[in-house]
Formats: C-alpha cells, sequence, structure tokens
C-alpha cells in the first residue's frame, strides 16, 4: 500500500498501531482522546482485570479500526480529532503523525507488532473531587454521590452514566500483580509511558513499576509523561523522575487561590503552591513540567491570573513554567465553551485576545490561539448550558461553596 502521504488520508492516525490505553476502569482504549473502548468477540469490553496483555493487544475490534483508517474511512469514536481539525485547530491525530512520520512505514508495512506507547490511567483513586471530573475518574467524586443518595435527580445525565460504569467495573486491578508484571514486559519496547488517574501519585505500585524500570535500565529510553494534581509529592519521587530519559510531569492547576480551591474540591492551594516550589527546585535537566488548566465555561474567566501566577513563579525560582491549553472541556456539556450563549463567547474571546497581546512568545501564542480557535468556531447549544444551572447547585450545596461568588461571570446564564 502507497504511505499515503498520510496528509492525503483525513483519517490514518498511527496510534493504534503504537498506542494501548487502559482506562480508569480497566477498559481498554487506542488514544486519551477517546472514550470509546475495544470489545472482545462476544461484544463486550475488554478489560485488564479479566484479560492478559497478548489478548488485548490482538483484539479484532482493534484490527477493524485499522483497516478503517487504511482505507481513508471515519471511525466514529474519533469525531473528537476530526471535529478539531474542521475548526483549524491541530488535534491529536496530526500531533502523533508528526512525532511518528519515522514509523509511519514500518506502520503500512506491518512490522509494528508491539506498543511503544502506554497510557495507564490507574483506577478512580483520587483525594479531590474536580468539580470537571466523573466518579469513573474520581473516587472522591464516587464516594460523594453515594453519600447523597436524596439528590441523585441533581446529577447530570453524563456523570450518573461514569458512575454506574465504574460501580460495574469497580476491581482493583491496578494492584494486581499480573497486571504489573505484564506492564513491566513491554518496557522494552516502550518509548512513551504516559500515567494518569485518578491520581497517580497515590498508587504505590506505580512507583514500584517506575523504580523497575530503572533498575532494568528501561528507563533510559523511555519518555515518561504523568498528570498529577500534586498535592501529594516526595522527594523520593522526584528523584525518581530525574533518572529515566526525559520525564514531563502536567501539573492539573484551573487557577488558582480560591479558583483552584472551588474547581478542584477539597484541595488547599497552599500547599499545592508549596509542592509545585518543591518539583521545581528539585527538577533536573531531563525534568520538565508544565501546567494543564482543564479549559471550561467555569475556568475561562480566571485563566490570566494563572498566567500571572506563572510569572511571579518565574522571578521567585526563574523558571517560566509553560501553560498548556490542550485540555479543552467537551463533557458535561454544560461546562463547555462551545455552548456559551453568543454574549459570553465575545467576553470569553475577549479574556484570550487580551491574554495573546500580553504573552507573545510563539508557545503562548500557539496554546492560546488554540483555545480562541475552539471558542470562535465551535457551534454550541446554549440551552446545555442554561440547563447545568441545577447540578452546579447541587455540587455547591453538598459542599457549603458558591458558584456565585467563586465564578460571578456565570450569573448571565445561570439567572
Amino acid at each position: 500500500m502507497k504511505e499515503l502521504s498520510t496528509l492525503e488520508n483525513s483519517t490514518f492516525c498511527v496510534l493504534p498501531w503504537l498506542q494501548v490505553g487502559v482506562r480508569p476502569s480497566g477498559r481498554v482504549r487506542i488514544c486519551p482522546w477517546i472514550r470509546a473502548v475495544l470489545h472482545d468477540e462476544q461484544g463486550k469490553p475488554l478489560n485488564v482485570a479479566q484479560a492478559d496483555w497478548s489478548r488485548l493487544l490482538a483484539s479484532s475490534d482493534l484490527e477493524k479500526i485499522k483497516h478503517k483508517m487504511l482505507r481513508g474511512e471515519r471511525v466514529e469514536a474519533c469525531v473528537r480529532c476530526y471535529d478539531l481539525e474542521a475548526t483549524g485547530n491541530q488535534s491529536k491525530r496530526l500531533v502523533e503523525l508528526r512525532a511518528h512520520q519515522e514509523s509511519i512505514a514500518q506502520v503500512l508495512e506491518g512490522q509494528v507488532t508491539q506498543p511503544q506507547i502506554l497510557e495507564l490511567r490507574l483506577g478512580n483513586k483520587c483525594n479531590l473531587g474536580c468539580i470537571s471530573c466523573s466518579p469513573d475518574s474520581s473516587s472522591f467524586l464516587f464516594q460523594e454521590f453515594e453519600n447523597n443518595q436524596a439528590s441523585h435527580q441533581q446529577y447530570h445525565k453524563s456523570f450518573v452514566g461514569s458512575y454506574q460504569t465504574m460501580k460495574a467495573n469497580q476491581t482493583p486491578w491496578f494492584e494486581r500483580d499480573e497486571f504489573w508484571a505484564g506492564v513491566i514486559a513491554l518496557l522494552p519496547g516502550l518509548r512513551r509511558l504516559y500515567i494518569a488517574g485518578g491520581e497517580p501519585t497515590l498508587i504505590k505500585q506505580n512507583w514500584q513499576m517506575l523504580n523497575e524500570a530503572v533498575d532494568r535500565g528501561e528507563a533510559s529510553h523511555i519518555l515518561l509523561e504523568m498528570s498529577t494534581n500534586l498535592t501529594v509529592i516526595t522527594e523520593s519521587q522526584i528523584d525518581l523522575l530525574n533518572r529515566f530519559q526525559r520525564a514531563q510531569v502536567y501539573c492539573s492547576f484551573d487557577g488558582v487561590g480560591e479558583t483552584f480551591e472551588y474547581l478542584r474540591f477539597p484541595a488547599k492551594w497552599s500547599r499545592v503552591e508549596e509542592n509545585f516550589r518543591r518539583l521545581l527546585r528539585g527538577a533536573g535537566p531531563s525534568l520538565h513540567i508544565s501546567i494543564t488548566p482543564t479549559i471550561s465555561a467555569l475556568s475561562i474567566w480566571r485563566l490570566k491570573d494563572l498566567y500571572r501566577w506563572t510569572e511571579l513563579i518565574a522571578e521567585e525560582i526563574g523558571v517560566r513554567v509553560p501553560v498548556d491549553c490542550h485540555t479543552l472541556l467537551r463533557d458535561p456539556d454544560y461546562q463547555s465553551l462551545r455552548n456559551l450563549p453568543a454574549n459570553l463567547k465575545r467576553r470569553a474571546l475577549d479574556e484570550i485576545e487580551a491574554l495573546l497581546e500580553h504573552y507573545t512568545d510563539g508557545y503562548d501564542q500557539a496554546q492560546l490561539g488554540r483555545v480562541w480557535r475552539f471558542i470562535k468556531h465551535s457551534a454550541g447549544e446554549p440551552e446545555l448550558m442554561r440547563a447545568g444551572r441545577p447540578f452546579i447547585e447541587n455540587f455547591d450545596r453538598i459542599r457549603g461553596r458558591s458558584w456565585q461568588s467563586a465564578i460571578p461571570e456565570m450569573k448571565e446564564i445561570w439567572t
């Protein structure tokens, strides 16, 4: 088969060949940007709690996806990339094609048989109940939902669905020795290892595996990426991260101060800020740190405060930490920027345009430009956002918080 120039083929992506990922439920997928999971021959979702790695990698579902892409056919699960590309944005598909150009010929010739990228979302064990998150990624939210049976009708349908998914798959698969033995067996062929949760810093087996990678000499060829809320980090863990060929730590901050504490309840900003400084000071030349806010209709109004805080940190420590704006929230729909009414969309664009005027570095321009295009070109349904007020106020009632105080901008649509 011709190498498709991959630019002519608007559906081809390297990830079905190069990557395998595990959802917090233990179900398996091919890309962190999609929720769809792989199924067995009987149509049941494959799960690392029951299946070994060889069976997962030989999935007939995966083969069907590969064949569709090679024929230039759209894969339903990949609509997020298609939608972003339609608005002029860079998608995960395009980013990975550029990053793995040298592997495309091998993929097309059938020479790639083992994953080179492993995504591990280690269950839903998490100490925070972020307002943009869901029970399948947060045990805090899972328990909060169970503790408030009387208000279940005041949760968004996607939130309830994720609770039901996790309830049906509530096994500590990330504690199984067999699972970690399979991960260790894959280490020699890995180039990238992405770890998230839940909150991965809370999983002791995760740190044991990373130590094993160092002891076996495998860390020398692995780009390690970890997403963390940074509520917990130790000096020994920072030292371990420094021992990989390259490590990238993504710090999940949506704002600073009161905004941070509202959106990422019940975290304390002072504690997280202290951990951030510790991480920066302990980082060697191979350890890179960035901030990855969840960009939503709730966080957009305080993005400027987050950028300003990075300047203050740079003045103090001498390092300007980049802000990665690639997490553009789609679900829950009542928090997505795409569903803002026209007047608030214009105000949100004004916020980004002011940042673009101030932060002229090429990287900042690219990141902020991505947010601007998403707001400008995404067609939404404002009625979905208007319907979200009861869901937010349910969180507020349970937690003793107030969206009116934390995010007064939303009064334009929620009053």
